[in-house]
């Protein structure tokens, strides 16, 4: 028999999306032994490139309309945002596709050419568009369709990227893996977007437009710079230290990332309703949630983050083979950088609630410039050390979170003391 705790924290809505998340980052993470023997760490480093840039793309791509549609008292003024998301996603993933194609070639040293645009455009435009419907999801507290999402998502990234493999796409074969399973994903979640339809008195797009402005505005370039700081240091890497290189800090950050983003995605989705419920509601304890829910990320985090400090490189070398004990060296370097993203992601979601919008720049800007600054400024002083390179991107991101879990905190503590 489950204790009673147990079975009342399984029913909760965060237990639906943690296992629905699960259900797709395990299948993710249960294949990288078996693709670490299909692909070579040359592909690896293409496909990190090619998510890097999707990473920056599907970011923007939205103008941030999905990160308004939690906060309108009337649901129409929310499926006018979804509107304004959708057409902001196909209008700015077409400019991109124009863009790319131009592009591109500036990184053909990574394996990556301008025939490859289409691609990575439809990628982003999917990317972007799953993003404004889990929004709404979100605000319809459909959890159990964002849990199916999220186990389609991760189920058909595996399996395409084994199948492609085996049939000899290579390099190819990951590019196309996560436009496959992005689009499946948002067929999973048509369902409970049909059901959350309720019908209402429409709304002009012009007058939502005008209402939430400061968000594709202000919002879009903190979440270009947000983009940015988290995605150029893998091409900067990849540029500095060459394909096969960024291969094995690809397969780190792909194996420290699968259980980052099922934590990450799921507790932020659950945050984002719950605090944007408390804000509408006028009520206080804001700051006592953003403290609550970090303490509760860093006791999840903390025993795996020092299993990868300790035995990163044999235990890299034991499951992906020999070839990628490397892997393991840069996922321990890179261990205390994932370990802030995880504990501090989720909460930050407060200051585009609390429409702190400015700080949030503020903020990317400096992570931005900080992690980038590091990197090259590592990299000239000692150009020959891969592996000095990997630990400055680390630290100073680690260092950039504990500033963000700061000044989340603050922002609601001031917010409260207005109620009052």
């Amino acid at each position: 028999m489950l204790p009673s705790k147990v079975k009342s924290l399984l029913r909760q809505p965060v237990a639906f999306m943690m296992m629905g998340t699960l259900v797709g980052q395990v299948a993710v993470f249960g294949v990288s032994p078996f693709l670490t023997r299909l692909y070579s760490p040359a592909e690896f480093g293409s496909y990190a490139a090619f998510m890097a840039i999707v990473g920056i793309g599907s970011n923007i791509a939205a103008l941030s309309w999905d990160r308004a549609i939690v906060i309108p008292q009337e649901d129409a003024e929310a499926r006018g945002l979804v509107r304004l998301g959708l057409l902001s996603s196909i209008g700015v993933s077409v400019l991109l596709l124009v863009c790319a194609w131009w592009l591109l070639p500036c990184f053909g040293s990574l394996g990556l050419r301008a025939t490859d645009a289409p691609l990575l455009a439809l990628t982003i435009c999917g990317s972007s568009l799953y993003q404004v419907f889990s929004a709404y999801l979100v605000r319809r507290e459909r959890y159990r369709t964002i849990a199916f999402r999220s186990g389609i998502q991760g189920l058909l990234l595996a399996a395409t990227s084994c199948i492609f493999g085996v049939v000899g796409w290579h390099s190819q074969g990951l590019l196309i893996s996560p436009a496959v399973a992005v689009f499946g994903a948002i067929l999973g979640m048509s369902a409970g977007l049909r059901k959350s339809s309720d019908a209402g008195q429409p709304v002009r797009l012009r007058d939502v437009a005008r209402r939430y402005r400061r968000f594709p505005l202000m919002n879009s370039g903190s979440r270009l710079l947000n983009a940015v700081g988290l995605q150029a240091p893998i091409l900067m890497v990849g540029a500095i230290l060459g394909p096969s290189q960024l291969g094995f800090v690809s397969l780190a950050t792909r194996i420290l990332g699968s259980p980052t983003a099922l934590v990450v995605t799921t507790t932020s989705t659950y945050f984002e309703g719950t605090f944007s419920k408390q804000v509408r509601a006028l009520s206080g304890g804001l700051a006592q949630t953003i403290s609550s829910m970090s303490k509760k990320l860093m006791a999840v985090a903390i025993v795996p983050a020092l299993v990868i400090v300790v035995v990163g490189p044999p235990l890299f070398e034991w499951v992906f083979g020999a070839e990628w004990a490397q892997a393991g060296h840069f996922a321990r370097l890179l261990m205390v950088g994932y370990l802030g993203q995880l504990v501090v992601t989720p909460i930050s979601r407060s200051l585009s609630i609390l429409e702190r919008l400015g700080t949030q720049m503020i903020w990317d800007a400096g992570r931005c410039v900080f992690v980038l600054g590091a990197i090259l400024l590592v990299y000239l002083v000692w150009p020959t050390s891969s592996s000095v390179v990997v630990a400055a991107w680390g630290v100073t991101l680690a260092l950039c979170y504990v500033a963000l879990y700061v000044v989340s905190w603050r922002a609601a503590k001031k917010w409260e003391e207005t109620l009052s």
